[in-house]
């Protein structure tokens, strides 16, 4: 079994504002080897808007693969 955390952030360019910190993508995932050629995964994204313009808004993302 392996687990992992990650986080991304995104910068936005545009023309008429300046550089910024849009979003932070946070991944948490679980990973079990279930033989030598399949593992089946699980993880949770939240992904929260940092700096925005308009309206915040937050992603959530539960989700797996075999």
């Amino acid at each position: 079994m392996t687990a992992s955390l990650s986080a991304k952030p995104y910068i936005n360019f545009e023309a008429i504002r300046k550089l910024y910190l849009s979003r932070i993508r946070n991944v948490a995932q679980l990973s079990y080897n279930l033989n030598r050629y399949h593992a089946i995964t699980f993880f949770y994204l939240y992904e929260p808007e940092i700096t925005t313009y308009l309206k915040r808004k937050n992603n959530y993302v539960i989700g797996g693969n075999l």
